[in-house]
Formats: C-alpha cells, structure tokens, sequence
C-alpha cells in the first residue's frame, strides 16, 4: 500500500500526535480503534445473516517528505523528550501535517454513508468500514479522495486569502508556508473485502498486513 517506511519517515511520525480517551482520538475526533472494532464485531455478524459483503477502506496520508528541508527532519530528530507544542515549534511540518489528519477525518466523516463508520485506526490514517463489496467500496474510495482534495483547495486559498490581507509580502510567504496544507494528492487509497468465505479474524490480519506491512 505504501513504500516502507525510511527511518527519518518514521521518526517523522513518532513526533504526530496519536492518543484516545478509549473513546475518541485527540486530534481528528474520529472513533478509537477500540471502538471502531467492537463495531466491526457487531457488522461481520449482522452481514453474516444476510449474506452481504463487507469492506474496509484503508486512507493513509502520507507526509511530505519531498519537501520537507534536511535540517527539519534533523530537528525532529532531537525533540523525543520535548512537550507537544516545542515538537510543533521545531517541526513545522509536522504541525501542517496533523492540519491534514484533521481535514482528512472531517472529510471521511462528513462523506460517509449512514451505515459506514471509521476510525483513526494508527498515526498516520483511517479505516473505514461499509456495506458492500470491493465495487462499492472503490466507488467510496473515490468519492472520499475527490471531496479530500476539494476540500484542501478550499482550505489553502483560504490561507492565502488571510495572508494576502496582510500585504502581498504575506501573502507571498505564505505560498511557501511550511504549515500550510500540501495541495499535493497525499492521501492512498486501499480496499479490503470479506465476504463470508473466510474467518473474519483471518480477514482482519490481512488487512493489517495489508496496511501496516506493505
């Protein structure tokens, strides 16, 4: 689903916030894990009596590591016993970072259909799980893609518009902003169906596989 990860792409995300109250997660507000799996629970047994398939759709976002100055990873490198926001401070990125896992959720929760539900299921993404085989599920994948770069349009001409209020100096740093939302597709897609033929705990370590090791 996604290169392996390079050592600094993983010191990278050691830096973004990842925590729940067993409930929710601190950043996005999207649904724990923990949540998210008792429901997954409760639909592999509701689809079992109905014969209907089900499917997960993965959504990783990916950091700009392209962009991202040497001297800022080499800096993010160094702040592991540092409070949050000195991690913020040191790496700006990261904090434009976290502003996209915040847009990414909304999207994912705003776009999803009545049955769906989604979590933020590790650092760097989402699952989200509805009704359907891997047909629907792509057509879901894409309506959440489209409205996720829509929505990143919107959201940095907004920042330039602010910018722009502050004199066209501001407005021309704030092109090369470092907390600015990249406007760059960085969000990958991946789909996983289950329909009844395998065990459902084989289909969720495939898709743990799928997600967590590719």
């Amino acid at each position: 689903m996604k290169p392996s990860p390079s050592e600094n792409s993983v010191e990278f995300l050691n830096q973004v916030e990842f925590s729940n109250n067993g409930a929710l997660d601190s950043l996005t507000g999207a649904p724990a894990p923990k949540v998210f799996f008792e429901n997954l629970a409760r639909e592999i047994s509701k689809s079992k009596r109905k014969f209907q398939p089900l499917s997960i759709v993965m959504v990783q976002v990916l950091p700009d590591f392209a962009l991202m100055p040497n001297k800022v990873l080499a800096k993010t490198s160094n702040t592991k016993n540092k409070s949050v926001q000195n991690k913020k401070d040191m790496n700006p990125r990261g904090s434009a970072y976290e502003k996209e896992l915040i847009l990414v959720g909304r999207c994912l929760k705003s776009n999803m259909r009545g049955g769906d539900f989604y979590s933020r299921i590790a650092d760097n993404g989402f699952w989200i799980c509805l009704q359907g085989d891997a047909i629907d599920a792509q057509k879901a994948a894409n309506r959440f893609a489209l409205k996720i770069s829509e929505a990143k349009n919107i959201e940095n001409k907004l920042q330039r518009k602010m910018a722009g209020r502050n004199g066209p100096q501001e407005e021309k740093n704030s092109l090369g902003n470092r907390h600015s939302i990249n406007d760059k597709p960085s969000s990958v897609f991946a789909i996983c169906e289950w329909d009844g033929r395998v065990n459902e705990t084989e289909w969720i370590q495939k898709i743990d596989l799928l997600y967590f090791s590719s």
